[in-house]
């Protein structure tokens, strides 16, 4: 799993973490990221997911990465969508519960 910095205000936000990438199908996947920020108001650490789609292809013996999608691959990335969805309810559950505790 992999860590980025997020972009705007850099003392605010923390590294975003790669949570999960779904198995391609057909050369689409889903990575999901969780978000950390510190909220403004009451100062606490907090967190949300985001959603990032890729295509992967290959090009010669190298392995490419893009985010512009044909009309073939709307069915499949319908699927990704889904996965991802069924993925992120519990993360999305786990977190809430966590900040109400």
């Amino acid at each position: 799993m992999s860590e980025v910095e997020n972009g705007g205000d850099g003392a605010k936000n923390r590294p975003s973490k790669e949570l999960f990438a779904s198995s391609p199908k057909g050369g689409v996947k889903a990575l999901v990221w969780e978000n950390l920020f510190i909220d403004q108001e009451s100062q606490e650490e907090r967190s949300f997911q985001s959603v990032t789609l890729r295509k992967v292809y290959r090009e010669g013996e190298e392995w490419k990465e893009s985010d512009s999608f044909t009309a073939n691959d709307l069915l499949r990335l319908r699927e990704v969508v889904d996965e991802a969805i069924r993925l992120l309810v519990p993360v999305k559950v786990r977190t809430q519960k966590d900040s109400n505790s």
